[in-house]
Order: C-alpha cells, then sequence, then structure tokens
C-alpha cells in the first residue's frame, strides 16, 4: 500500500489538520498531528501490511486498521489490504 501522491497532502499543525484532495477538498481532523504526519511520511513509499503493523506497534497506535480503512475511503492511501 502506499500513499495517493495525487491527493495532494497538506497539514496545519497548529489546526490538527490534514487537508487532501479526492475530486473537492477535504480535512481530516486529527488527534496527534506530528505522528499522523510521521505516518503519511512512512507512507510514502511502499509497504507491506507487515510493516504497517510494525509501525503501529512501535508508536502505540493500536486502532491503525480504522485508520487504514478510513484513508483507503478517502482516496488517500491506495490498495489497503487492511480491513477495519
Amino acid at each position: 500500500m502506499i500513499l495517493n501522491k495525487a491527493a495532494s497532502l497538506y497539514g496545519m499543525p497548529d489546526k490538527n489538520l490534514i487537508h487532501y484532495f479526492n475530486g473537492e477538498p477535504n480535512s481530516l481532523e486529527v488527534e496527534n498531528f506530528e505522528l499522523f504526519w510521521e505516518f503519511l511520511n512512512f507512507l510514502d513509499s511502499e509497504k507491506k501490511q507487515e510493516e504497517i503493523l510494525s509501525w503501529a506497534k512501535a508508536h502505540g497506535v493500536s486502532d491503525i486498521e480504522t485508520i487504514l480503512a478510513e484513508l483507503a475511503s478517502e482516496n488517500i492511501l491506495l490498495d489497503s489490504p487492511l480491513k477495519a
């Protein structure tokens, strides 16, 4: 799975917002901007399911399947093998 570069992601750390484009401008509000942005950067190159689960465990992210499903549904993430 990999980040969809066409989504044109950009962040507003002071507001905990990630803006993206999936046919129209949208935003995601996140609890921990720095960690979420780090995760998006991690997904900048293609990752296997095991790599993503390992990253999530190392960073204490317990709801990774939900996050991946949300990113895939918004067309931010391509080829997501995990389901919520």
